[in-house]
């Protein structure tokens, strides 16, 4: 009897360690995906203010270097809302 509960004991402690492994793992693994959530944001902020420079040097419009960061960083405020939104609303429930 003792010896079944030794080996109960020891199969608990082993699947621990497998749990504590597990959760470890899948802390890191969140840890990256939040680093990558945040590079690609980013990215793509990056991407839509060299658009947003393009749109308004096509145009042909002169806007000093002060005028034009602030209408960068609003409008980006406005895409990135938009886009959240779109997230928030296109997830499944």
């Amino acid at each position: 009897m003792t010896e079944k509960m030794y080996e109960a004991k020891k199969e608990m402690e082993a699947m621990d360690k497998k749990l504590l492994e597990v959760k470890e793992n899948n802390e890191e693994m969140e840890r990256k995906l939040s680093e990558a959530k945040m590079d690609m944001e980013e990215i793509i902020a990056d991407k839509v203010k060299e658009g947003i420079q393009a749109y308004v040097e096509s145009l042909g419009i002169n806007i000093d270097a002060n005028l034009k960061s602030e209408f960068l960083i609003i409008y980006l405020k406005i895409v990135y809302n938009y886009h959240h939104l779109v997230q928030v609303f296109t997830q499944e429930i």
